[in-house]
């Protein structure tokens, strides 16, 4: 029979992950930033398409931590923002992410993803649907910058917290 995790060890194993969850933000911020830099006039049609997924994916990537997560048990349900000095340091820009994140990019709240249907004629109907932005408000470099102070904050907690979930467990035999 396996001994449950303490409380300890399942927030190690959450910042951990978070940690990963950066590194894969900064992945795709990265990619993103590089491709904004070939843009041309003579961009082809899809170049809009790709910086947008990038920039959701690597929105996305950071918001997984903060979001339930079914891992219990094993890790902590989520991290709090209010326990990262850089989260709290850029609370707007964080805030701002989650509710991109939230109502159009991994969800479609229909505040901001609603229809309309303009005419519905045999064979055919007509939709109006808002396109929200996912770069409206969203300064990228300081998003870099986000991504890049809560993976070092995620990295010496987690090492914090693996120590700490040790020197319990060793204790506790």
């Amino acid at each position: 029979m396996e001994v449950p995790l303490t409380k300890t060890r399942q927030q190690a194993h959450r910042v951990g992950l978070a940690s990963v969850d950066m590194k894969e933000a900064q992945s795709y911020l990265t990619a993103y930033e590089q491709l904004v830099m070939l843009q041309n006039e003579d961009s082809p049609d899809w170049y809009d398409d790709a910086c947008k997924g990038l920039l959701c994916a690597a929105i996305v990537a950071y918001c997984r931590p903060f979001t339930e997560n079914k891992s219990i048990g094993f890790a902590a349900e989520r991290l709090r923002a209010k326990e990262f000095a850089s989260v709290k340091e850029c609370r707007a820009l964080h805030d701002l992410l989650i509710l991109k994140r939230n109502t159009f990019i991994a969800h479609a709240d229909w505040s901001a993803r609603s229809a309309t249907i303009l005419s519905a004629v045999p064979g055919t109907v007509s939709w109006h649907f808002p396109q929200p932005n996912v770069w409206e408000g969203l300064d990228v470099r300081e998003f870099h910058h986000l991504i890049e102070s809560l993976f070092g904050e995620c990295l010496d907690k987690g090492i914090e917290l693996a120590k700490a979930a040790e020197q319990e467990e060793a204790v506790g035999r």
